[in-house]
């Protein structure tokens, strides 16, 4: 790597640093501002997606500098925390509903678990699973979610007219997240960066 090239990228580091530090301290004061309890929902919902990106966005710096899979990886999510950030700051009915899209999510996690245990072992009961199966079914009716799915991102970015943009981008990030292109793709990504 030339001289130029090196001093570029250390300057935008630097900056991305300093972005990710005010990320940081404005992520402290927004958990400070619990005393509203009318609008305290709201406050988890931002302080999650921005704990999300600033976790996602070290991540990418990490990549960068030890592993094209690791960087391809935080792309991807940066684009999802993206577009669920759009999404939610759009209207109130669409923060509420990725509130119930994460608790939909979790539950099909939780369900997955269950069907995989079960076609893996049969006979084996999986009593703390099942609690924990039934205390998101009774969340879920408490707070009447009445849909059975969760919205996928690529959904959300449809909705929001960033489908192509979504689709690419995640294409590309899950072919440089398999090893081998990983591996490949970190000489031409330095190359290209030059």
């Amino acid at each position: 790597m030339d001289r130029p090239a090196t001093a570029k990228h250390a300057q935008a580091f630097e900056a991305n640093e300093k972005v990710l530090n005010e990320a940081r301290n404005f992520h402290g004061w927004m958990l400070r501002q619990h005393e509203d309890q009318d609008t305290i929902w709201f406050v988890n919902v931002l302080t999650a997606l921005l704990r999300g990106l600033i976790i996602e966005y070290e991540q990418l710096n990490l990549g960068y500098r030890q592993s094209a899979r690791l960087m391809a990886w935080a792309c991807r999510n940066l684009m999802e925390i993206s577009i669920y950030t759009e999404y939610a700051l759009n209207s109130e009915q669409n923060a509420h509903e990725l509130i119930e899209d994460m608790l939909l999510d979790t539950l099909d996690v939780f369900t997955s678990f269950k069907k995989w245990f079960t076609a893996l072992e049969p006979a084996v009961p999986t009593p703390e699973l099942d609690a924990v199966l039934k205390s998101f079914q009774e969340t879920k009716a408490e707070v009447g979610i009445n849909r059975r799915t969760y919205r996928t991102t690529r959904e959300l970015a449809g909705i929001l007219g960033r489908e192509p943009d979504y689709v690419h981008a995640n294409k590309v990030s899950s072919k440089l997240i398999y090893p081998l292109h990983g591996r490949c793709s970190r000489s031409i990504w330095t190359k290209m960066t030059l």
